[in-house]
């Protein structure tokens, strides 16, 4: 999904729902960790267990049931093959953080959809902060909720010199949560600080458990509360 690589300007079938760019259903964008392949939660939950449950397919079979379209990002394909050995960065997505704001860019702000959700694991909860850093005013407009599972993301000291981070901050308190990894029953609430970046000097948003210990697994152990908590924030939005 990108410039001149994956995409060429239109999705293909599999990263997308058929409707997700002419419905004005609430879209749901699902972003992976890093080094993982499109689709996928967590490659070690394919090998180790099955590959409902380690990819993506739950989410989105859920996520329709529920009246959502959904785009799949791929935010871990930076780089095509241009000729035979000789690897070239693909315009749009020559990043992680880079790829997710393309697709805003070229698909989210173009689509019909009049409420915007996000699933965002691990070092998906960066990519999210990014594009919320460079489009806010979009962002607060559209975005409903951003559902983080063990993001690795963080807003201390250094982050918050940045013009309008408090207001970002504020933002993220009332639009985010955060299901991590720990050994407390689901739901409850745990200290954000021992979980994030060491940038981030206090919990940005609220943190719970999301009821395992492993990082793999958080995305799988914690879906009934994040559909529970999107569908939450697009009623208080309507």
């Amino acid at each position: 999904m990108a410039g001149d690589g994956y995409i060429q300007g239109k999705l293909k079938d599999g990263v997308s729902s058929k409707d997700a760019l002419t419905s004005d259903a609430p879209l749901l964008l699902l972003i992976p960790g890093s080094s993982i392949q499109v689709g996928q939660w967590a490659r070690k939950i394919v090998i180790n267990d099955n590959i409902n449950t380690g990819s993506m397919f739950d989410y989105i079979r859920r996520a329709r049931k529920e009246g959502f379209e959904v785009i799949v990002l791929n935010n871990n394909e930076n780089y095509g093959i241009k000729v035979p050995g000789v690897e070239r960065a693909i315009r749009g997505s020559e990043s992680p953080e880079k790829h997710v704001s393309y697709v805003w860019e070229n698909f989210v702000r173009p689509s019909k959809a009049k409420q915007v959700l996000i699933v965002a694991h691990s070092y998906g909860g960066v990519c999210t902060v990014n594009l919320v850093q460079n489009h806010f005013e979009e962002v607060r407009e559209r975005v409903a909720a951003i559902a983080f599972t063990d993001s690795v993301h963080g807003f201390g000291n250094p982050f918050r010199k940045f013009p309008g981070a408090e207001t970002w901050f504020k933002w993220f308190q009332t639009h985010a949560v955060n299901w991590a990894r720990s050994s407390k029953p689901l739901d409850e609430p745990v200290d954000g600080r021992q979980y994030s970046s060491p940038l981030n000097s206090s919990g940005d948003c609220p943190y719970l458990s999301a009821g395992h210990e492993s990082h793999d697994y958080t995305t799988v152990s914690a879906k009934e509360s994040v559909f529970r908590f999107l569908k939450e924030k697009l009623a208080a939005n309507a």
